[in-house]
């Protein structure tokens, strides 16, 4: 909603120029933006505060100058009044609906629309979705409380993130296409300016922000602020090869996978990162396209672009319908990839 006011471009040049810090350049940067931040929380109360109570205040207005007019008719200058106190209105109407058009995560309604009502089921909707009111463990037992639910949660993720018991999986053996060296060379070449802001315009705007609390929308709209000290944070990394921790912090959220959740498995966790990681990783899984052909087998259908996972099905399909029509014996092996997904190792 920021973004929407005529002076926010400006006041975060100010404050992105007003930061003063020295360092690494990636944790120099994240603590630019917290400083950012800051201020533009500030200006927040300033320039918004509560819509509602500024709505009130505005209809209340526009009540009184009705009734002056009704009694005796308005001066030219009340009626300028009036006509001020009306753009004021329609202005604060439309912050509110994209307020709550970023609520409810609605992208097919173009901002404007006048769908307050609709955002508002919307995003109670999410929220109740999303809010865990209970919870069974492993045993079957309901678990109706907070600090009980917290507990469970933790201890199933506990188990789940630990080391594998036993060796782990080796890949000796396998037959792996080398990719070029032209192409490694292009892996491994300093980042410039083009890739970079290749890469974040060619994001989504209004993904949900992580500890950060930016948007993409922040960078794409104020790119010709920041591209030099994001320049700067790209060359750092090509030199070290490390993401400093700030850089790092994620909110881990727990989706649900259906309808209707009972245990802790209904639930998908997700992690919400920095707006900087995401740009950095946007840009290495470009780099990654552009070689990926070169080591991918062609037998492979999932996961690959001009390929259908679909093909894999119908493969399948073929191969049980053969073996049953020559009536020869053969197994069908499905393997479930829920855990590889959902462990880090």
């Amino acid at each position: 909603m920021w973004l929407q006011h005529p002076s926010f471009k400006e006041n975060f040049r100010n404050w992105w120029r007003g930061f003063q810090g020295n360092g690494w350049e990636g944790h120099k940067f994240m603590r630019r933006l917290q400083f950012v931040k800051a201020k533009a929380k500030e200006w927040n109360k300033l320039s918004f505060g509560v819509l509602n109570e500024k709505k009130k205040s505005i209809l209340k207005d526009l009540a009184n100058l009705d009734a002056i007019e009704q009694d005796g008719g308005l001066t030219s200058e009340l009626l300028g009044q009036r006509a001020l106190r009306k753009g004021e209105l329609e202005d604060l109407i439309l912050r509110e609906e994209i307020h709550w058009r970023q609520k409810a995560r609605v992208k097919w309604v173009k901002e404007g629309d006048c769908n307050s009502k609709f955002f508002h089921k919307v995003a109670n909707g999410r929220r109740n979705r999303k809010y865990i009111k209970s919870l069974e463990n492993e045993t079957g037992l309901v678990l109706n409380n907070a600090v009980s639910i917290t507990e469970e949660i933790l201890l199933y993720f506990e188990k789940l993130y630990a080391n594998p018991i036993g060796e782990s999986w080796s890949i000796e053996g396998l037959d792996w296409s080398p990719i070029s060296e032209e192409s490694a060379i292009s892996l491994v070449a300093p980042f410039t300016e083009e890739e970079i802001s290749k890469a974040i315009f060619q994001m989504d705007r209004d993904k949900a922000p992580g500890p950060d609390g930016f948007t993409i929308a922040v960078f794409q709209d104020c790119w010709d602020v920041i591209k030099e000290d994001l320049v700067r944070v790209f060359a750092e990394f090509h030199r070290s090869g490390v993401i400093n921790q700030s850089t790092n912090a994620s909110f881990i959220v727990l989706l649900p996978k259906k309808s209707t959740t009972k245990k802790i498995s209904d639930f998908r966790p997700i992690s919400l990162i920095t707006s900087l990681y995401k740009i950095i990783a946007k840009v290495l899984s470009g780099r990654l396209r552009g070689v990926l052909h070169e080591t991918i087998h062609s037998t492979q259908g999932a996961f690959v672009q001009g390929r259908q996972i679909m093909d894999a099905v119908l493969i399948a399909n073929e191969i049980v319908d053969e073996r049953r029509r020559s009536g020869e014996e053969g197994v069908v092996f499905k393997i479930d990839f829920e855990k590889a997904y959902n462990h880090v190792r």
